[in-house]
């Protein structure tokens, strides 16, 4: 499955910061998450090269890019903490599709 991701911004579609474009918009889960992440490439932002993402949490699950492996990473709280930390991967196959959009901010070239 893949990520279903909407691009918004000015009506010229994006900010451009002198070589630097940002773009935002939101990203929706589908129906189940793989262990390591979602792809999520620099083209699907309309980028070339590169980008650094920031977004927003939803319903308890925090959010980041992998740029070494161009993924989306999804974590939720681990209540115990005791052995695996604060935060821990959504498992494999998980169904994080009800979380709705999610926010984005991204930057890239």
């Amino acid at each position: 499955m893949a990520l279903t991701i909407a691009v918004h911004g000015l009506p010229e579609g994006s900010i451009d910061l002198g070589g630097l474009k940002v773009v935002f918009g939101t990203i929706t889960f589908d129906a189940s998450y793989p262990t390591g992440g979602e792809a999520l490439v620099p083209g699907d932002f309309g980028f070339v090269r590169e980008i650094y993402a920031l977004f927003v949490d939803a319903g308890g699950v925090v959010c980041k890019y992998d740029a070494a492996n161009d993924t989306l990473m999804a974590y939720w709280c681990d209540y115990d903490a005791v052995a695996d930390g604060v935060l821990i991967e959504v498992g494999n196959t998980e169904d994080i599709s009800g979380l709705g959009a999610l926010r984005f901010l991204a930057i890239g070239w």
